[in-house]
């Protein structure tokens, strides 16, 4: 069985460099961003587009009629971020959990950096799957009226917060602040713009959508004040850069619990090779497993030899434990969150109301995996 290795031509390093590889993220909000636009990343605008229209109600499917095949792809092609919120992939290249699976298949990875440019590849077949953010899914099964994508498993929930400066204290303190998001109109963008317009701080806060890199730097230098950051960046302002957190994103939900990664494939491809995206869910199942079920220690030195291989760099362990800590890996895709993370892009302005009950067709497989904290450690009440 054949593995490939294909990476888009840059990717910036958590450190921040750009790197050149081989070709291959709750409830009335207007909020205006900040005039430090130049921070933006080049691809958030296709991502920032607003949605129009809703599916139609043709395009859904049935998991019934989606899985009954067993055909089988001659090669698949899956997109991923190398970052600790995409963890499951990480293992899953790392211990060859995608190759064991996907048997007689070959199997090509990719990295992307970014929401926007991992959905294009994903909605034009660039890529047949990928692990993207929930809201990005979102986005891309609306603009296409239902017909882009699947959203087939979970991956990770949890592992958001807004990490302040010290001297602020409560949200009343953030009046006059500059605060960073990721990209404009990502999941932790929207999630922060909603919880400011509950907060009543809709025209007091600027925010500016910056690289997660650049926001560390920045954070640092003094030059912002705060950013809802998903890990390891929650836990690298904290360690390196003094932050605290002011807000943690679980706190705002239902039982703790929200999407922040799931396994999205192109809905072409699935309808053909319904086989093969069963595989793919039993390969992110496994790689959940492993995290469960593996020490702390080698699940640090797994999730560092990936991003030394895709970046050039290993994160600190006190970092990687307190990242993990944030973090649930699930194989259950929090169905019940995507109708609140449609209100709050609405909310927002950055999206609006759509139908997705066709969006979430979770592969067939065992109850759902769900790993909670860090590998190896109790949680505390």
């Amino acid at each position: 069985m054949r593995r490939v290795r294909i990476t888009s031509e840059l990717t910036t390093a958590p450190d921040g460099r750009v790197l050149t590889r081989a070709a291959g993220p709750r409830r009335a909000l207007a909020l205006a961003v900040a005039s430090g636009t130049a921070l933006l990343v080049g691809s958030t605008a296709v991502l920032g587009a607003t949605w129009q229209g809703e599916p139609e109600p043709g395009a859904e499917i049935s998991a019934e009629q989606l899985y009954a095949g067993d055909q089988r792809a001659d090669s698949v092609r899956l997109g991923y971020f190398p970052n600790v919120t995409h963890a499951p992939a990480l293992v899953g290249l790392q211990e060859e959990l995608f190759t064991e699976h996907l048997a007689g298949t070959a199997f090509h990875a990719e990295t992307f950096n970014a929401g926007p440019a991992a959905v294009e590849a994903l909605t034009a077949g660039a890529v047949d799957a990928a692990f993207i953010g929930p809201t990005p899914a979102i986005h891309s099964y609306a603009q296409s009226a239902g017909e882009s994508l699947y959203v087939v498993s979970g991956a990770a929930a949890g592992g958001v917060q807004l990490i302040v400066r010290e001297g602020i204290e409560s949200p009343e303190d953030l009046a006059g602040a500059d605060l960073a998001t990721p990209q404009l109109g990502g999941t932790q963008d929207v999630a922060a713009r909603v919880w400011l317009a509950e907060q009543g701080l809709t025209e007091d806060v600027a925010i500016t959508p910056t690289d997660n890199p650049q926001t560390l730097r920045l954070f640092e230098q003094g030059r912002i004040d705060a950013a809802w950051v998903p890990e390891p960046w929650a836990s690298r302002l904290v360690h390196e850069a003094g932050g605290q957190v002011l807000v943690d994103e679980r706190d705002l939900w239902p039982e703790d619990r929200f999407p922040t990664t799931v396994l999205a494939v192109n809905q072409e491809f699935a309808q053909a090779y319904p086989q093969t995206v069963k595989d793919l869910a039993a390969a992110t199942e496994a790689a959940v497993t492993w995290l469960e079920d593996t020490e702390e220690g080698e699940v640090h030195r797994t999730l560092n030899a990936q991003l030394d291989e895709d970046l050039g760099l290993e994160l600190p362990a006190p970092v990687l434990t307190r990242s993990l800590e944030q973090l649930s890996f699930t194989t259950d895709p929090l169905q019940e969150a995507f109708p609140q993370l449609v209100e709050d892009s609405e909310t927002a302005g950055t999206g609006d109301s759509v139908d997705v009950g066709g969006l979430v067709i979770p592969a067939p497989g065992e109850t759902p995996t769900d790993q909670s904290g860090a590998p190896g450690v109790e949680e505390e009440d």
